[in-house]
């Protein structure tokens, strides 16, 4: 079939025509490309920070939980430090006004402690009381039988008593019941002894009426 002249002329230009607007969107897209690798850049930085901004609230978030953690265990020590100092006081009150005299001896038989009770009983007051042996207080016939229940209640770590003659500043005395026990001392390497020390004058006489 034949085909005139202008026809193919026709077909040509738009075949022209095609390839230039090809050729356009082609250069259009190559031009695009910087700008796509730059929108992709830009959105991959603010990726970035959006996870580091995550990444910083569960930080925080986390030191929050901590500090109200610490305060917490702040106020429970607090009040088991309460608790002890009330503890103590308690036991202090109780030491120092107990009716029966309490002493704390060291190996030596060294007075560390003492309450009321016993500084009354051996005639002397509390704070002459410490730093004195206490078989200065016991009556010349009954140190040796002292001496042996201190050294037994030391080796034994048992409960030990002995029936002594307080000796008091006065030359009077007064008929006594010692008990005590030994337990760890201050240095642990030393052992200290607690004593009570009991006044049965009047039991003795009434066994001797």
């Amino acid at each position: 079939m034949d085909v005139a002249p202008a026809t193919i002329f026709t077909h040509l230009l738009e075949a022209g025509s095609g390839t230039k607007h090809m050729n356009k969107r082609a250069s259009r897209a190559s031009e695009a490309d910087p700008i796509r690798r730059r929108a992709e850049k830009d959105l991959k930085a603010k990726s970035a920070e959006k996870i580091a901004g995550k990444d910083l609230m569960q930080v925080i978030h986390e030191l929050e939980v901590r500090k109200v953690e610490l305060e917490t265990q702040n106020d429970e020590l607090k009040r088991i430090k309460h608790e002890l100092e009330d503890s103590r006081k308690r036991y202090s009150e109780l030491y120092d006004f107990a009716p029966v005299g309490f002493l704390t001896l060291d190996d030596m038989g060294t007075i560390i402690e003492s309450n009321k009770a016993a500084a009354h009983l051996l005639d002397c007051s509390g704070t002459k009381l410490i730093g004195k042996r206490f078989h200065l207080f016991v009556a010349l016939d009954y140190r040796r039988s002292f001496a042996e229940f201190l050294n037994s209640a030391l080796v034994s770590g048992k409960k030990k008593s002995c029936e002594t003659l307080i000796l008091k500043s006065d030359d009077t005395t007064v008929d006594s019941l010692i008990e005590g026990k030994a337990g760890p001392g201050r240095d642990a390497d030393k052992k200290h002894i607690r004593i009570a020390v009991v006044d049965i004058s009047g039991r003795k006489r009434m066994q001797e009426s």
